[in-house]
C-alpha cells in the first residue's frame, strides 16, 4: 500500500501514454463501459504532446509504477467570467485506494488551477458511485443535483447539424461586445443562474464581489470577455444569432474532451437568448452550428447542461441523449483555495 514517502504526483510525459491508455481502459471496466472506449493511445498521446495540445494529465506512482492519474483541460464560466478547469476522469487503482492518492491529485489540480487564476475545479461523478460522491464532498464539491448533461454523439451530431436554421448564427467578433451587454444584462439582473446554467443559486449568492460583476458597476464583464474570447491565451469562443442585424442571441463554449473517444468535442458553458426572442428555436439554432462545427473539425461530441426538470421532450427532438446518472461536481471560491493545501 502507498505511504507518502512511496507516493509520486508529476505531470504526464510522452513515455507515459501508454500507461495512462491503460489506466483508461481499467477506468472504463470500473465504470461498465468498456464497450465505449473506442479510441487509442496513439490518438491520446497527440493530444496530450502533439502539434495541437487539447488536454494534460498527471499521474500518480508507486515505486515507479503508475497506479492513478487524472486528465484535465481548461474550460470557462460566464457567471464568473474567468476560465476553469475541468477534470475529464480521475482513476485510482482499488488496490490503492483509501489512501490519499485521489485527494493528492485532487490538490495538485486545485494548485493548477489557482496558479492559472481559474475560478472553478469541476468534474462529474455517477450517481451511484456512493464512495466517490462521499469523498468528494469532504474534499469541499458541491454536487450539482438539479443538472444533467445532454450530449450528441455519432450520427445524432449529424442530425442536428442538418436541423433547419431560422435565425442567421455567425461567430462574434470584438465589435459584437456592445450589443451583448443589454442581452447579458437582461438575463442577469441580480446574478440569475442564466449567466451561467452550471452554477446554483446558492454559488452566486455566495460568489466574492470580484465575480458578482453586474453589482459592482466598477467591473466591465464586456471587458473581461474581450480578455478571455480574443485575448493572447483564449479560453472560450462564441457564436451569435443575429435578425436584422441586432444581435438576438448567443451560444459561449469551449473545448472539451473524450477520454473514450480520444477526441476533442465542444461544451456550450451558456445559450443567452433576448427576453422578445423565441428562446427554444434560438437555441436550436445555436446548438445547429454548433454540431455543424463539430463535424467539420472532426471532434467527438457537443454538450451542454439541462436542468433535471426540463421537458426532455426538447433534447429528443434534437436527438441529443440525457445522461441521468451524471452529476457535475464543482470546488470554487474559499474551497478551492482550502483544496490546494496539502494534508
Amino acid at each position: 500500500m502507498p505511504d507518502s514517502q512511496a507516493l509520486t504526483i508529476r505531470s504526464a510525459m510522452p513515455a507515459d501514454v501508454p500507461k495512462i491508455f491503460r489506466l483508461i481502459e481499467a477506468l472504463a471496466e470500473y465504470e461498465k463501459l468498456s464497450h465505449e472506449v473506442v479510441g487509442n493511445a496513439t490518438t491520446l498521446g497527440e493530444h496530450l504532446f502533439g502539434p495541437k495540445v487539447c488536454i494534460e494529465a498527471i499521474l500518480a506512482e508507486w515505486n515507479g509504477d503508475a497506479i492513478a492519474f487524472a486528465l484535465f483541460f481548461q474550460n470557462y464560466s460566464v457567471q464568473l467570467l474567468q476560465p476553469g478547469l475541468y477534470l475529464e476522469d480521475l482513476f485510482v487503482m482499488p488496490a490503492y485506494r483509501g489512501q490519499g492518492v485521489g485527494k493528492a491529485l485532487l490538490t495538485q489540480l486545485a494548485q493548477t488551477a489557482l496558479e492559472r487564476h481559474c475560478g472553478q475545479l469541476e468534474w462529474s461523478v455517477l450517481d451511484w458511485n456512493a464512495p466517490a460522491i462521499a469523498f468528494y464532498r469532504r474534499m469541499g464539491a458541491d454536487i450539482l443535483e438539479q443538472f444533467r448533461v445532454c450530449r450528441v454523439a455519432g450520427e445524432a451530431i449529424a442530425h442536428l447539424a442538418a436541423q433547419p436554421i431560422s435565425s442567421r448564427v455567425r461567430s462574434a467578433t470584438a465589435d459584437d461586445l456592445a450589443e451583448l451587454r443589454p442581452l447579458i444584462e437582461a438575463k442577469s439582473a441580480v446574478i440569475s443562474t442564466a449567466l451561467d446554467p452550471t452554477a446554483p443559486d446558492t454559488s452566486i449568492k455566495n460568489a466574492s464581489t470580484k465575480n458578482t460583476f453586474i453589482k459592482d458597476s466598477s467591473l466591465d464583464p464586456l471587458a473581461e470577455l474581450r480578455q478571455h474570447l480574443w485575448g493572447d491565451h483564449p479560453t472560450a469562443q462564441i457564436q451569435i444569432a443575429v435578425a436584422e442585424d441586432k444581435v438576438i442571441g448567443c451560444a459561449v463554449f469551449s473545448q472539451n474532451y473524450s477520454t473514450f473517444l480520444t477526441k476533442p468535442g465542444f461544451f456550450v458553458g451558456s445559450v443567452l437568448t433576448a427576453p422578445d426572442q423565441p428562446k427554444l428555436s434560438l437555441q436550436q439554432d445555436l446548438l445547429t452550428v454548433l454540431a455543424q462545427q463539430t463535424i467539420a473539425q472532426n471532434f467527438g461530441r457537443l454538450e451542454w447542461l439541462t436542468e433535471a426538470d426540463q421537458d426532455t421532450s426538447v433534447h429528443q427532438g434534437l436527438e441529443a441523449t440525457l445522461l441521468p446518472d451524471w452529476r457535475i461536481c464543482r470546488v470554487s471560491g474559499p474551497a478551492l483555495t482550502q483544496l490546494s493545501q496539502p494534508r
